[in-house]
């Protein structure tokens, strides 16, 4: 869990096994992320407020979270 200087956390989850992210969850909700059997994220990926997810990262990688952080920013 991240916490954000305003108190709201971030819980990046990632599949145990492939070391996808599956889940960014943040308090508006969760985004999910889906990947083909060669490990290329899916284009089905559904955002709940692009501008807020955006802002989100932003915090991500203001915390110096380094190549989780990196991931994200492909992702995008």
């Amino acid at each position: 869990m991240i916490t954000r200087p305003d108190g709201q956390g971030i819980d990046l989850i990632y599949d145990t096994t492939s070391g996808h992210l599956q889940t960014i969850s943040v308090p508006r909700g969760n985004y999910n992320y889906g990947y083909t059997t060669a490990g290329r994220l899916t284009s089905d990926v559904v955002l709940l407020d692009p501008v807020a997810l955006i802002d989100q990262l932003a915090h991500i990688v203001a915390s110096g979270l380094g190549d989780r952080a990196a991931h994200l920013g492909m992702i995008l």
